[in-house]
Order: structure tokens, then C-alpha cells, then sequence
């Protein structure tokens, strides 16, 4: 008997801790990594001295924040031609990833090898956070579906030029340019926000 309750105990403390594992898992969001585009230094003002500092910032700040149980939506703009070379880097990475196609993925994702690495390849999509719905596109909009009952949009394509748009509630961007150079949740978006 005492056995037999020694085993309940345990039984149910690796049940607490997979319905814990399963309850941590998140999703995240990012845009605009403009891997193997030398020129994006320049264009978007980014803080390396070279291409390779920026391709292990990107895949530094990602490995310490998503893990293999995490979704990932890339929200456009995952680099600048040398397909194969982007999807060896995608690959590796953790999470199950979706792409939001943005205007650089077009002729990227004539390669085969990239587009195994996403679960999803889609020009817009519509999904549910934690009960929450967002919108997701390349492109940022002024008002979207369900923009009157509270939803969310994520984009990216502007970097870190978002000042330049209208300031509206509940539209965050994405794009490394503006969130140190790693993913977000849709909690961080939104703390970021209403600091």
C-alpha cells in the first residue's frame, strides 16, 4: 500500500510537470533577419561590423529564447538569395517555424531545402495566442480583421522606421530592427507598448 501510493505521487508529479512543460511552450514572432544581405547594414543602420556578427547575434538571441516546443512565425524577409545557405541556418534552429512571405522570399523559396524548414508558408494568416487573435502579414495595415473586437497585428518590413507610422493599438512590428535583434511574444510586444 505504501508502494502503491509512492507511485501515485510519482506518477502524478510527471503529469504536473508535462502539463507545466506543455503549458510553457509559446509563440514568437520575428521579421526582417536579411540573412547573407550585406547592404542591410547600412540600410537599416544595424550595429555589426559584418555580415557573420549579425547572422550569430540573430541566431544567439533566438536559440536563448525559443525552445524546440515553440512555435515561430518569420514574418518576411529571411535573407537576400543564397537560399541553401539560409535554409542550413533555419534549419538548426529550434522551434516549429511558419513563414509569412515578405517581398525578399519570393525567389528564395524556389529552393526546396528552405521551404522544408517551415511547417507553413503562407502570404497572411490569422492564428490564436493564448485565447488572443492576431493578424499576421508582411506588410503593416491601418486596420485589419477584428481590428473593432480588440485583435492583434503583427508585421514587419518597415525595421525600425514603425515611428513613421500612424501609432495604433494593438499593431507591433516584428522586425529585428526593433526588438534587439531577437523574437518576441505577443506579451512582449505588448509591454513594450504600454511602457
Amino acid at each position: 500500500e505504501r508502494q502503491t501510493g509512492f507511485q501515485l505521487e510519482k506518477v502524478q508529479a510527471i503529469h504536473d510537470a508535462i502539463v507545466k512543460e506543455d503549458i510553457m511552450s509559446k509563440i514568437l514572432y520575428t521579421s526582417d533577419w536579411h540573412l547573407f544581405h550585406n547592404n542591410i547594414l547600412n540600410l537599416a543602420d544595424r550595429p555589426f561590423s559584418d555580415i557573420e556578427e549579425m547572422h550569430k547575434k540573430l541566431i544567439e538571441n533566438y536559440t536563448r529564447k525559443v525552445s524546440s516546443k515553440d512555435e515561430v512565425w518569420f514574418i518576411g524577409d529571411m535573407g537576400m538569395y543564397h537560399a541553401e545557405e539560409i535554409a542550413k541556418i533555419i534549419r538548426n534552429l529550434p522551434g516549429r517555424k511558419y513563414l509569412i512571405k515578405g517581398n525578399h522570399d519570393i525567389r528564395n523559396l524556389e529552393c526546396k531545402n528552405l521551404r522544408m524548414c517551415f511547417a507553413k508558408i503562407v502570404n497572411y494568416a490569422e492564428i490564436v495566442d493564448k485565447g488572443r487573435h492576431v493578424v499576421l502579414s508582411h506588410y503593416p495595415f491601418e486596420e485589419w480583421n477584428g481590428f473593432y473586437r480588440g485583435w492583434y497585428h503583427v508585421h514587419g518590413h518597415v525595421h525600425d522606421k514603425a515611428y513613421l507610422l500612424n501609432q495604433i493599438s494593438n499593431r507591433f512590428n516584428a522586425s529585428v530592427d526593433d526588438c534587439s535583434f531577437a523574437p518576441c511574444t505577443l506579451d512582449d510586444f505588448i509591454q513594450k507598448q504600454e511602457a
